[in-house]
């Protein structure tokens, strides 16, 4: 018994507890039915997951930077070439075939305000 509340009270606490109770276990058999079950959106069917790698035609697995330009290009920084992504296919760009390349080794990428694109050899920092 509840010490200095009386047998009101005591019956009272019992009530609400027997009530919570009841409603929990009504509650779970709403919940048990299929009807009444929310249904959340399967994160699988909304979006699609792809892997890229030289299989695609990126020059290499490991990839050091991304970066998406304004005009809407993905591009991929890797050890050997630069590749750039239009959605279907990768085109990459290296010493053999863009003669303004002097090293395959791209490690960061950043586009200015003009949209230039930079490549560089070592990763940028900024504080």
């Amino acid at each position: 018994m509840l010490l200095g509340r009386g047998r009101s009270h005591f019956y009272a606490v019992c009530a609400s507890r027997l009530a919570f109770v009841c409603l929990s276990s009504v509650l779970a058999a709403f919940a048990e039915s299929s009807s009444l079950l929310l249904r959340l959106p399967d994160p699988t069917i909304e979006y699609q997951h792809r892997i890229w790698n030289r299989e695609q035609g990126l020059p290499d697995n490991d990839v050091c930077a991304v970066l998406q330009t304004r005009d809407g290009y993905l591009w991929a920084a890797t050890r050997v070439g630069l590749a750039r992504f239009d959605g279907r296919s990768f085109t990459v760009f290296n010493r053999a075939n863009t003669p303004a390349m002097t090293d395959d080794d791209c490690r960061d990428l950043m586009e200015d305000r003009t949209g230039t694109l930079y490549v560089t050899p070592v990763p940028l920092r900024f504080s």
